[in-house]
């Protein structure tokens, strides 16, 4: 799901997936996964203002069960249009014990006929690389294998779903043309994806919801979201998503940049970070629950953030021209994060940043 998705489409989707009016946070990590930057390029890539990239296919029939409550349907169309107008808690649907993963196929649009071939290593990524266990997968990619990933299967119809309609709008989806190597079971489970989407887009929001007097909303879970509910986050441009930050916890989001595939980051990808001071009126503020290990996470986090640090430093300075001992110096910043008070670490990320920015301008 698109970070700048417009505020209209949000409130569309609060209403469908029974949530509160402004609380849909787009920056959770349920609506995050990382790709290495030139199939990222070729996910967002447009032409005429419509995708002509690839997206995510959600190879489950729990899909099923969204076109029965959303659309009104058993029987799944080709042609899209209906809605039912229903409330319900999309989270709900994933009742089964094995979907704490969720299961994707790689499908190309046409215009990925072009493209050069998907990579998948094959080896252990903590060993030393082997170049004889990197795989190529060529356009149509149909042996590429199932991607279980943790992102769930209402943020992909959000943004699957609305690739579709913009190249075939409630129209027959031209399989024949655009996709001959889908069979016939995926080709209905893709009508219901787009159905479903445009049953949401469709949705018509009661005055009550606005104002926040809807009674007939039931309360959403923290461990639902991933991040915390509730109207305190900040707007970005062009749309309603938010950067969270509650408990001392913070939202770090990696943007890759739209470039040639490179082996980690690349001098023009960007770390940003949003510190929000919420407001309580008075009022205590509701405990953050994390549905995560703590412990873990920020071990990964901190390993992940000096990998990143010992990448742009090699990036932006010649190998010649420096004994690293300045790369040293900012390693060891961070690993020093956890022992500097909560405002001490945003500081210290900025201050980094800006130091690289600063070289930037300078050559």
């Amino acid at each position: 799901m698109n970070r700048a998705t417009p505020s209209v489409e949000i409130d569309c989707l609060e209403w469908s997936w029974n949530m509160k009016y402004h609380t849909l946070n787009v920056d959770t990590r349920n609506n995050v996964q990382t790709v290495r930057t030139g199939l990222h390029r070729w996910y967002d890539m447009t032409e005429a203002s419509k995708p002509v990239g690839w997206f995510w296919f959600p190879d489950d029939f729990v899909i099923r069960g969204f076109h029965s409550t959303y659309v009104g349907a058993k029987d799944i169309d080709s042609v899209a249009g209906r809605k039912t107008n229903a409330r319900k808690d999309p989270f709900s649907f994933y009742t089964r014990p094995s979907l704490d993963t969720f299961r994707y196929r790689l499908i190309p649009l046409p215009g990925m006929a072009e493209s050069w071939s998907v990579k998948r290593y094959t080896g252990n990524p903590f060993s030393p690389f082997d170049p004889e266990l990197l795989l190529h997968y060529k356009y149509p990619f149909e042996n590429l294998p199932i991607c279980d990933l943790h992102i769930p299967y209402h943020f992909v119809i959000v943004n699957t779903g609305k690739k579709l309609q913009q190249l075939y709008g409630t129209e027959p989806i031209e399989y024949d043309r655009d996709f001959p190597f889908l069979a016939d079971i995926d080709r209905l489970l893709l009508n219901a994806v787009r159905n479903v989407y445009v049953a949401w887009m469709d949705a018509q929001p009661s005055s009550e919801f606005y104002r926040g007097d809807d009674d007939a909303h039931l309360d959403h879970t923290i461990q639902n979201q991933g991040e915390p509910s509730g109207d305190m986050g900040v707007e970005s441009s062009g749309g309603r998503g938010k950067r969270v930050r509650t408990d001392g916890a913070f939202v770090t989001v990696l943007a890759p940049g739209c470039s040639s595939v490179t082996k980690s980051l690349a001098p023009w990808d960007s770390v940003s970070n949003v510190e929000v001071d919420f407001a309580n009126d008075g009022e205590d503020p509701e405990p953050f629950v994390d549905d995560e290990h703590e412990e873990e996470e920020d071990k990964e986090w901190f390993e992940a953030m000096k990998e990143w640090v010992k990448d742009v430093w090699a990036a932006t300075h010649d190998s010649d021209t420096s004994d690293g001992s300045d790369s040293e110096k900012m390693v060891v910043d961070v690993e020093v994060m956890h022992a500097i008070p909560e405002g001490g670490v945003t500081n210290l990320i900025d201050g980094t940043i800006l130091q690289v920015q600063k070289h930037f301008q300078m050559q």
